[in-house]
């Protein structure tokens, strides 16, 4: 049976283990780099140009996870969103970088490279794209759930002594005036106080529809069960009779007698 070259032939042999036929193929990759032929100088200029793209593109998968949470901290997106900016500007910066340098690194890299067979590269190349998609994958599926209960939380939430709305943008309309922002971070509720404005105070928090639980954290990070509230959609929740006749389960961690 006759065996499947290229790219196509490597990614073949790796699901099926076929270790000897790596093997093989590297052999065969060193063979032909002893034949008396060099490429085009149009093929090698588009390889290298090739060979820049995939390198911005795979860095730019890490690089913009390192990016999120300095984005986060000024930016009024969330998740996949947060992602997409730092992937586009750090495939950008990398392109130009690798743009402007690539010359010189390729007179240290190609010596290197050239002696590696073209089975390895592929090889090398398909895991990394493979860890790439997969972390992508991963953040996609995380992000629409925070997305998802960013979503939930954004309305106006009435108890009989306040009541509060989450604004999209992150900022907060609060009867009492004392709560000025918020956001989501790490499953926590972030809550920005207007006589502390410079901080942000950790909450624990669960929707449980049409209720809201919000308990604040203790410098010890424990939950403060005794200082919790508890908020409804319903805007007759505004009244005491309201709540004398609901039917509440409250979370463990939230003390509400």
């Amino acid at each position: 049976m006759s065996k499947v070259s290229g790219i196509l032939g490597t990614v073949a042999d790796v699901l099926s283990g076929d270790v000897a036929g790596l093997a093989q193929g590297v052999v065969e990759d060193a063979q032909r780099d002893y034949t008396s032929r060099v490429r085009c100088k149009e093929c090698v200029a588009r390889d290298r140009r090739e060979d820049r793209i995939l390198i911005s593109g795979l860095v730019s998968f890490l690089t913009a996870f390192l990016l999120m949470p300095f984005f986060g901290l000024f930016l009024p997106f969330r998740g996949l969103a947060i992602y997409f900016i730092g992937y586009v500007l750090s495939f950008g910066l990398f392109l130009y970088l690798l743009n402007k340098f690539y010359s010189a690194l390729d007179q240290h890299l190609s010596p290197i490279l050239n002696k590696l067979p073209k089975r390895v590269k592929n090889i090398v190349a398909i895991s990394g794209a493979t860890m790439a998609a997969g972390l992508f994958i991963m953040l996609l599926f995380s992000s629409e759930g925070s997305e998802t209960i960013e979503h939930e939380i954004v309305d106006t939430w009435y108890s009989s002594i306040e009541s509060i709305e989450f604004e999209p943008n992150g900022e907060v309309n609060h009867s009492g005036e004392d709560v000025v922002g918020w956001r989501l971070q790490d499953g926590d509720l972030m809550l920005q106080f207007a006589d502390d404005d410079e901080y942000e105070y950790y909450h624990k928090f669960l929707i449980s529809e049409p209720y809201l639980f919000i308990a604040p954290y203790s410098d010890s990070m424990s939950v403060i069960s005794d200082d919790c509230v508890v908020l409804s959609l319903d805007e007759d929740a505004q009244n005491e009779s309201y709540w004398d006749e609901a039917n509440i389960k409250a979370p463990e961690w939230c003390n509400i007698e």
